[in-house]
């Protein structure tokens, strides 16, 4: 006769390696669909086709606008007012409604055309207007502002009596950086933010993606009556847990190709659409003229054209901020929430599919399921310009939010260890207690059929022994 000890053990064994079957008949089922490899193939194609279209987007000219000057102050000149790629400026004699008029009146398709009025008192009333039949884009219109204020500048320059000159060397327009102290890096906290809610949106979407497909396979099972025969030889806590574990383990072998699918085609891409990114006299041009920039500013005409250095600045600030950012501190903290938040709701999921017979019965279940995720959404998109909010702080400690949460604020840097493992010891716990409710519904639920349960329904389940 075996002893109490050898008995147990042999429960617990016996149960996980019913478990581990399970586990790997759901996993097997699946990844063997043709659904799941359409998609596995289509997912990488899809993100690498909106990034190669980004790409080209980005870098295409776009067309050049025809600028009618009206100027009162009758005092602009072509070194004020000089053709860019984005504009070419005419003069234009006439009165503002005039000016108006012809801008409805242009029937010509071939380029976009816009006005300028310059009053004549510009200095006084400290104002400018820009007339458009059709709008240009807000980066055109950003250069065209900054090169009416330049002229604008000048003017008051001019009407002060102050030397020319003299004036353009006292000029000065800092290049301001922002300095994280604990990297002694220039930091962008908008990127920081963006990089934190790509992965969060990726949990989000995970979470919701084979969530349902848990929710779905309960309900499948249940309404064939396929359901009967399995509980007739495993526990439904086993048949609940194996179906959780096998769906993600799904989810996480298609999410693992397509990263290292989707990587290795922006890779190709990039080098495509963008090949002096990687050529080194690119690389030794910018790095030379950022050397020069200080003494650029200076110098009056590079101001007009101070864009362009800061351009160069910020692309190496965004480069800096993706070096330093602690990519494998995110990639660690990624798969445990990315893991604990699924298994979490996972259990919620399942424990709604054995209530209802059919998907249209959800509804009334899924909102307080869903309410918490999307809130967590809202809130890291928000983030971003107060990362070290309360209410940041405190959502990234409950559970039932935090694995959306908690990787925007460590992106953003800030968050103390202890933060973090209060965070992840709660979401375990949770998930235990879930799991144990969530059980209790699903072996009654799982065996009711033709009653649509109420949640009056449900808490009587759970007081079941």
């Amino acid at each position: 006769m075996k002893a109490p000890l050898q008995l147990a053990n042999q429960r617990k064994e016996d149960t996980m390696n019913k478990v581990a079957l399970i586990i790997k008949r759901e996993y097997s089922s699946r990844v063997k669909k043709k659904s799941f490899i359409i998609m596995t193939i289509l997912g990488p194609l899809l993100i690498a086709a909106f990034y190669a279209a980004a790409i080209y987007i980005g870098i295409q000219q776009s067309d050049q606008v025809e600028v009618l000057l009206l100027d009162e102050t009758t005092l602009a000149r072509t070194s004020e007012f000089q053709d860019t790629d984005n504009f070419r400026f005419k003069s234009y004699t006439g009165t503002v409604d005039e000016l108006m008029h012809e801008l409805k009146e242009n029937n010509d398709t071939t380029f976009n055309r816009i006005g300028v009025y310059l009053p004549g008192n510009i200095t006084g009333v400290n104002a400018a207007k820009i007339y458009y039949n059709e709008p240009i884009g807000s980066e055109k219109q950003a250069e065209l502002r900054e090169t009416i204020n330049d002229f604008a500048e000048k003017m008051k320059v001019l009407k002060a009596g102050i030397d020319k000159t003299a004036y353009a060397e006292i000029q000065t327009r800092l290049n301001i950086s922002a300095i994280d102290v604990n990297t002694n890096t220039e930091s962008i906290e908008e990127i920081k933010g963006l990089i934190g809610i790509a992965f969060s949106f990726v949990i989000y979407l995970f979470i919701f993606m084979y969530g349902v497909q848990v929710m779905r396979g309960v309900i499948e099972e249940k309404t064939s009556r396929i359901i009967e025969v399995m509980v007739s030889s495993v526990k439904p806590f086993q048949l609940m847990m194996g179906k959780i574990v096998g769906i993600a383990m799904v989810g996480l072998t298609q999410f693992l190709i397509w990263v290292g699918l989707s990587a290795v085609l922006m890779i190709i891409i990039q080098g495509a659409i963008l090949p002096d990114l990687f050529d080194p006299s690119t690389v030794a041009t910018l790095n030379e003229g950022n050397l020069m920039q200080s003494q650029d500013l200076m110098q009056s005409q590079e101001l007009i054209n101070a864009g362009e250095n800061t351009n160069a600045t910020k692309i190496n600030s965004l480069v800096q901020v993706l070096m330093n950012t602690p990519w494998l501190k995110l990639i660690i903290l990624f798969v445990f929430y990315f893991l604990g938040g699924y298994l979490l709701y996972a259990a919620l999921f399942a424990a709604v599919g054995s209530a209802v017979d059919n998907e249209s019965d959800t509804q009334q279940f899924m909102l307080p399921i869903t309410i918490p995720l999307v809130f967590a959404f809202i809130i890291s998109t928000n983030s971003i310009a107060n990362p070290g909010s309360e209410a940041m702080i405190w959502f990234s400690h409950i559970p039932f939010t935090s694995p959306v949460v908690m990787l925007v604020r460590v992106a953003a840097g800030n968050v103390e260890w202890w933060e973090i493992l209060t965070s992840m010891v709660l979401l375990v716990l949770t998930f235990l207690l879930t799991t144990k409710i969530a059980s209790k519904i699903y072996r009654t639920g799982i065996l009711m059929y033709g009653k649509k349960a109420s949640y009056k329904e449900l808490f009587k389940w759970l007081r079941y022994k």
